[in-house]
């Protein structure tokens, strides 16, 4: 009897340890929205710093917006040739790496994972967007996606002389463009002042960089 008890005991000290080791943890926290994934050993956003010297891997891209036909400024799988300086990172200062912006949330400049690729830099407003973008579809258009994946054509070299605006690309939604653009969330509207534009067959959000 006593041999039966401690093989139970046993047992159950075993079946505990491996629901707790398989449950997920903190550290394996991810934020996944549009294509992105960013995680770091704590579960919180990672930044790119102008410290270890990175590059933005983003471009500028070939369509310009309807509304204020500024070009759009987009992700890009290739990074910028120019390095980010800390001369650069900080220029702004209602928006830099010690102070991020209200649209940029803690980062301003994420260090995420587009579909395979890792490591990449891409700017604070576009990435809080586009989790804005996602959490819209998630309550108003349960079978679209997005992404900040706009394709090859966004491979341009901005200018820190020009002004641009950014976009978020919509998969899978039907109806009209006025339909989308009304039932957009306040936090998009107000906050990154985006709209919705159709570009040939598709949509996207598009907002201010």
């Amino acid at each position: 009897m006593g041999e039966c008890t401690i093989i139970f005991t046993t047992l159950a000290v075993l079946l505990a340890i491996a629901l707790v080791t398989s449950l997920p943890t903190q550290n394996n926290k991810r934020h996944e929205f549009c294509d992105i994934e960013a995680k770091d050993h704590k579960g919180q956003y990672t930044c790119c710093s102008s410290h270890y010297k990175y590059r933005l891997n983003a471009g500028v891209c070939e369509i310009k917006s309807y509304k204020t036909q500024l070009p759009i400024f987009g992700y890009s799988e290739k990074a910028t040739k120019k390095v980010v300086s800390r001369e650069d990172a900080h220029s702004d200062h209602d928006a830099n790496e010690k102070n991020p912006g209200d649209d940029e949330g803690v980062c301003h400049v994420y260090k995420i994972k587009v579909g395979r690729n890792g490591g990449k830099c891409v700017p604070g407003n576009v990435v809080m967007a586009a989790k804005n973008v996602h959490d819209w579809l998630a309550g108003n258009y349960k079978d679209a996606s997005c992404s900040v994946d706009l394709g090859p054509d966004c491979a341009g070299e901005p200018k820190s002389s020009e002004r641009y605006m950014f976009a978020v690309k919509l998969n899978g939604l039907d109806g009209n463009q006025t339909t989308l653009d009304d039932s957009l969330s306040s936090e998009l509207r107000n906050k990154y002042r985006c709209n919705i534009e159709a570009h040939g067959s598709e949509y996207f959000v598009v907002c201010p960089l």
